[in-house]
């Protein structure tokens, strides 16, 4: 299971290389995939979707700092041994809603029982509060700029995901959630519906 995350996680790491290097080209091939007629629809559709990823990712990316520097900071001063090292593996967990930082909280429970009991109730202390920061100021300020998916929605996705396809598709779940609601929102609701729709919210 251990090998199977990590070959993901790579995976998933050199495709982003290979999106960041060259967006355009896999922007027009996607968009070679629709009758010519309809390029034009496409191209804002493709733009569209990779607009909403792009700040979906933005606002992971600043919670996994903070959440990070938090729990590094919080691990320092309890005393509990190798305290950047947790910060970081908080910091990535991060990028699972929900499940990433229960099961980044793990280790860092791990190694305070190592030290002391005290230790070990000062660090679930600590998780408790950072995540209660996380859910109730970081993350609504994150989401108001960024991009206006309702959490029930994202939370259903990843389970269905993963229930899908298996508990290692959950690392790719959340941007998958992304993807679908944006095109469910600018194909179905926009399109067939007519209605408008606020897919993401501009910084600033």
């Amino acid at each position: 299971m251990s090998t199977t995350f990590l070959e993901a996680v790579i995976i998933m790491l050199i495709s982003g290389v290979y999106l960041g290097a060259q967006p355009h080209l896999y922007r027009r091939g996607l968009i070679h995939l629709f009758p010519r007629s309809k390029h034009a629809r496409a191209a804002e559709i493709v733009d569209g979707v990779g607009e909403a990823l792009r700040l979906w990712l933005l606002g992971q990316l600043i919670e996994m700092i903070l959440i990070g520097v938090l729990a590094a900071l919080a691990m320092w001063a309890i005393g509990v041994p190798s305290p950047f090292a947790l910060g970081l593996i908080a910091g990535v967990g991060e990028f699972i809603p929900y499940l990433g930082p229960i099961l980044a909280a793990i280790p860092a429970v791990l190694v305070a029982l190592t030290k002391s009991p005290e230790a070990t109730l000062w660090t679930i202390f600590a998780y408790l509060v950072i995540h209660q920061i996380e859910g109730q100021i970081v993350a609504p300020i994150i989401q108001r700029h960024m991009v206006a998916i309702p959490p029930a929605v994202m939370l259903l996705g990843i389970v269905a995901i993963t229930y899908l396809f298996g508990a290692i598709a959950i690392i790719f779940a959340a941007p998958i959630c992304v993807v679908v609601f944006a095109v469910v929102n600018l194909l179905y609701v926009r399109d067939a519906l007519g209605d408008k729709t606020e897919l993401t919210r501009k910084i600033g």
